[in-house]
């Protein structure tokens, strides 16, 4: 099963236990400025993606991107954009982002690591 990326407020898995979740946090400012989906906007932004521990390895945030993908390339956008810290390179470049370097408004985690910029073409 995979939630819509619509519906990805509180993804449900399995036994009825949420396994992936779009999520924010009150101190990101990104969340505050950004705005609804326009027509002619061409990049759709994952502001957040997390799949609870017990559901991890089974492939969930894989379908969860691709089915945002897919709808998407419909929705007539050109490519998937999202921030990431560089422990999640390889989860994200297995699934075609490319890396383009570091967030111009880096705002570091609480171990100040800095954010990068991940692209996927569609």
């Amino acid at each position: 099963n995979v939630c819509r990326p619509q519906q990805l407020e509180n993804c449900r898995y399995g036994h009825g236990k949420p396994s992936g979740h779009r999520g924010r946090t009150g101190e990101d400012e990104i969340y505050f400025k950004n705005h609804l989906n326009r027509k002619d906007d061409q990049y759709q932004t994952v502001l957040s993606l997390a799949v609870s521990p017990e559901f991890r390895k089974q492939g969930i945030a894989t379908k969860l991107l691709d089915k945002l993908s897919k709808i998407a390339k419909k929705q007539n956008r050109t490519a998937v954009t999202l921030t990431c810290l560089p422990k999640l390179f390889s989860f994200y470049e297995k699934r075609g982002f490319v890396n383009e370097g570091k967030t111009s408004d880096d705002i570091p985690d609480p171990d100040n690591v800095s954010s990068f910029n991940m692209v996927k073409e569609l």
